[in-house]
């Protein structure tokens, strides 16, 4: 069986016992070692929160007014129709110097058969393709 070797050179090391043969692989005992204590050059109390309020009034000061200098009323809307007819003007009529009628269709067959050509047969010239043998027979 082969496990990975932890080697930087990336090379795997072949094992000769299985992976649950030793309850207590290097020499371990059943106890598990103590838990790191984090704590170690920590106070055991938390810090006090920070006072962000420090230099500050204790009451917000009051919303801006956006209105001062402006009226109270709303612009009367911008009439875009100044200078111009009431009226819309006539629709382009793009039929004019043309015949009412359409052309007739192009016909694209004058000078061809009016039936298809046969299909090329491609096999001509070659020699047929190799049979397999069956297995079994």
């Amino acid at each position: 069986m082969l496990e990975s070797g932890g080697s930087s050179t990336g090379h795997y090391r072949a094992t000769t016992s299985r992976a649950n043969d030793n309850a207590f692989p290097n020499g371990r005992g059943p106890v598990p070692p103590p838990l790191t204590d984090h704590t170690k050059g920590r106070s055991p109390v938390a810090p006090p929160l920070t006072d962000h309020t420090k230099g500050r009034s204790p009451v917000a000061p009051p919303l801006t007014d956006h209105t001062k200098g402006r009226s109270p009323v709303a612009p009367p809307l911008t009439d875009h129709t100044k200078g111009r007819s009431p009226v819309a003007p006539p629709l382009t009529d793009h039929t004019k110097g043309r015949s009412p009628v359409a052309p007739p269709l192009t016909d694209h067959t004058k000078g061809r058969s009016p039936v298809a050509p046969p299909l090329t047969d491609h096999t001509k010239g070659r020699s047929p393709a190799p049979s397999k043998p069956v297995a079994g027979r």
